[in-house]
């Protein structure tokens, strides 16, 4: 942000804990410099940060909401843990708002990657560990190839253990390796890449 020029205001200023919700509202004032509210994960909530973003939110119809993306759950160290999603929809249904979502499956990054750097739908290979972003970011983006990695948040099982499908859209990925590691073993074999 500072590359570009552009202001932003930490949120090390709502990371006080409340005596009561009285004290919250007392503190939390809108902000008419604030012309958006960035949403992502965040280890360290708390309910005056929640707070602040939402009275930004719905005081100033002109302050953007934007989410950095909308991932449900975070594998960590083989637990699972919540994701920015949930942050993102607490505050979608407190302010009744929708943000832009800049992250996958959403197609705003595909659009600046594919236009950045001149790539070609067919011959472009999305890889990823989730069926619900990585996997969906290539289909979305109307790539020819998506390489599901049975490493993280898909375990090896997700084919008997899930649907493939999230409100009807199909999530299958052209291919699918246990680790990247397999790749080299696929290129040693083929000797070459045809793709």
């Amino acid at each position: 942000l500072d590359e570009f020029g552009v202001s932003y205001y930490p949120i090390n200023d709502h990371h006080y804990i409340p005596q009561d919700i009285n004290e919250v509202a007392t503190k939390t004032q809108v902000d008419p410099e604030i012309g958006a509210i960035v949403v992502g994960l965040d280890p360290f909530l708390v309910y005056p940060r929640l707070a602040f973003a939402h009275v930004q939110l719905t005081e100033n119809k002109d302050c953007l909401f934007i989410a950095t993306n909308t991932d449900a759950m975070l594998p960590v160290h083989g637990k699972s843990l919540p994701g920015a999603g949930s942050i993102v929809s607490g505050l979608i249904t407190s302010t009744g708002r929708n943000p832009i979502v800049l992250g996958k499956p959403h197609q705003n990054f595909m659009k600046l990657i594919m236009d950045s750097y001149h790539l070609n739908h067919t011959r472009t290979c999305m890889i990823g560990d989730r069926l619900d972003t990585d996997i969906m970011f290539g289909i979305n983006g109307n790539l020819k190839f998506t390489l599901l990695v049975l490493t993280g948040a898909t375990k090896p099982d997700w084919q008997q253990n899930n649907s493939n499908h999230t409100a009807g859209v199909e999530q299958e990925p052209s291919h699918c390796i246990t680790s990247l590691g397999d790749l080299y073993t696929i290129w040693k074999q083929s000797n070459s890449c045809k793709y």
